[in-house]
């Protein structure tokens, strides 16, 4: 057999091979979704797991160092920051699903309408759309968190509502291309109605897309509440998140001197999000048949 027509049949079995094969064929994906298991089960039963309770005062000396009693150490106020870490990733995690969950609902909802319909919907929702991007997020959900107050409830409806305008419009442009294949034309031309034509044919085709889309999203929320709750404007004390954990590291002294304060929760960040990114990358490798090898 030649080598052409070796690789023409690798080609032909990996693209042959369901999308759960697909994605284990990527190990960098699979890795990342056991961490993010991992992350979740600690963030679940993070009262079982964490050696203190993460709301009590005066365990140790404050900003002590780290001790076979309290692994990471202590915060300026004597809690445990190892327990800390662990109930934080309720909030971060929460704050990042629950985010994505409405902008996925309210994205979905306007690049269907947008894209199936047309005309005067589609300029409107759009535009809408436009207006919300044309503003620097970051800037726009700290003006809003800041009218409305914080708190990990408002930064879930913020985050969710002015981040739809992104899943809007990959899902417009999906519908779009779904419109004019010949298959929706056909059930036009057969009489089929329009709630038909979206709920049985439409949607169903928008999954993988949607599923990619919201992944990525997933880390972008969990990243933007930590950046809230760094400045005050989010997970509000003494609830522990992420967030408000690597506020200690505003003062130049813990910097440089107390990194058990502040490293953790920043590692546990990147670790997070980096095993977001790379599950999207995995599902994209697996259900898009533009990126299949």
């Amino acid at each position: 057999m030649s080598l052409a027509a070796e690789g023409a049949g690798r080609a032909g079995r990996a693209n042959s091979a369901g999308p759960l094969r697909r994605f284990m064929r990527y190990p960098p994906a699979v890795l990342s979704l056991a961490v993010l298991a991992a992350v979740l089960a600690v963030a679940g039963f993070a009262q079982y797991v964490a050696p203190h309770d993460p709301f009590a005062i005066g365990l140790a000396a404050p900003r002590g160092m780290p001790t076979s009693a309290n692994p990471l150490g202590v915060d300026s106020i004597g809690r445990d920051v190892l327990s800390r870490l662990l109930f934080g990733a309720r909030a971060s995690l929460l704050v990042g699903f629950g985010a994505v969950a409405i902008q996925a609902l309210l994205g979905v909802v306007a690049g269907v309408l947008a894209g199936y319909f047309g005309g005067a919907v589609d300029t409107v929702l759009m535009r809408v759309a436009d207006v919300i991007l044309s503003f620097p997020l970051f800037v726009v959900v700290v003006a809003a968190v800041a009218i409305v107050g914080p708190s990990i409830s408002n930064v879930i409806l913020v985050v969710g509502f002015l981040g739809w305008p992104r899943m809007a419009r990959i899902v417009r442009s999906q519908v779009l291309s779904l419109r004019n294949e010949l298959f929706i034309e056909a059930l036009g031309a057969l009489g089929a109605g329009h709630r038909r034509i979206l709920f049985k044919h439409i949607l169903p085709n928008l999954v993988p897309t949607i599923l990619i889309t919201a992944t990525f999203e997933v880390a972008r929320a969990i990243l933007l509440e930590a950046s809230l709750s760094f400045l005050g404007m989010g997970v509000q004390p003494p609830i522990p998140s992420w967030g408000n954990i690597l506020a200690e590291a505003q003062s130049l002294l813990v910097l440089q001197r107390m990194p058990w304060l502040w490293v953790p929760a920043g590692l546990a960040l990147m670790v997070v999000i980096l095993s977001v990114n790379f599950v999207g990358d995995g599902l994209r490798n697996a259900l898009d048949p533009r990126h299949r090898s």
